[in-house]
């Protein structure tokens, strides 16, 4: 076997060896994600699951089942009373909760929920390959800040928002993955094809020193 073909043989265990490298990083990446997705879906499960078995909020306009408003039964400070007040007791009408439109949703150690997912949503869905270097350190820190969150006491839109996260830093982590490896291949072939033009000294004195006079 000419020294020619060691190199190349050499080369391709080379190129195997690396890519098989850049799978098992992207795999052990996706592994992470799919963790933390898995841990932020169970905790919206089963705050779900809890809001479904709450009892249903009391309807102040209708009586109790089996209860009636004839012979004076009314409400009064969420109490039924089946029958008038001995004093005249006005009661006023419960009032209605608004939903509060909060502005940023702040964890002690993460920050700003809401901030993240802007930064992380300003990649857009097809983002060049340079921006991963922007990328990465800011969605392993993230993660890192997000190690000891307790997500079984966190609120609805907190679990909601960290599900939004969860999902673009998963698109994103598979288009720059995606990229990473075609550009990988593609300096691979242009060192394959430079070697190919340009041979060492050694791979071109293969046709005089008696081992082999071509291929």
């Amino acid at each position: 076997m000419s020294k020619k073909m060691f190199w190349g043989l050499g080369a391709l265990i080379v190129f195997v060896i690396a890519a098989g490298g850049f799978m098992y990083w992207q795999w052990s990446e996706m592994q992470q994600l799919k963790k933390e997705a898995a841990a932020v879906e169970k905790m919206w499960e089963e705050h779900e699951k809890a809001k479904q078995s709450a009892q249903p909020p009391i309807d102040y306009s209708k009586p109790p089942p089996g209860k009636t408003f004839a012979n004076g039964g009314h409400w009064h400070n969420g109490e039924w009373h089946d029958g008038p007040h001995k004093t005249p007791v006005v009661v006023e009408d419960v009032p209605k909760t608004e939903p509060v439109q909060m502005e940023s949703v702040v964890i002690e150690g993460v920050g700003d929920l809401k901030e993240w997912l802007t930064f992380f949503e300003s990649f857009g869905d097809d983002p060049p390959l340079e921006k991963k270097y922007e990328f990465g350190p800011k969605r392993n820190q993230f993660y890192e800040s997000l190690r000891d969150f307790d997500y079984k006491n966190a609120s609805p839109e907190v679990l909601a928002l960290l599900a939004q996260i969860r999902e673009k830093n998963t698109a994103l982590g598979y288009v720059f993955g995606k990229k990473s490896a075609i550009e990988r291949a593609e300096a691979d072939a242009r060192r394959a094809e430079w070697a190919r033009r340009y041979p060492r000294p050694e791979q071109i004195s293969v046709g005089f020193d008696g081992e082999g006079g071509g291929e």
